[in-house]
């Protein structure tokens, strides 16, 4: 009779909570960035007053 594998898994959830938060975190930034630079190439932004 064979014996079954055995395995071992350490979980670190707050670990995993940490990171998965960071990578939210920089999802929202870049698609702020982009949402930011679109525009920009159709309306090149100058500087003084609106006349």
């Amino acid at each position: 009779m064979r014996r079954a594998a055995r395995a071992r898994v350490r979980w670190n959830g707050q670990q995993i909570l940490g990171r998965a938060r960071q990578g939210a975190l920089r999802g929202l930034l870049l698609g702020a960035e982009h949402l930011l630079a679109e525009p920009r190439k159709e309306v090149p932004i100058t500087e003084g007053t609106l006349g």
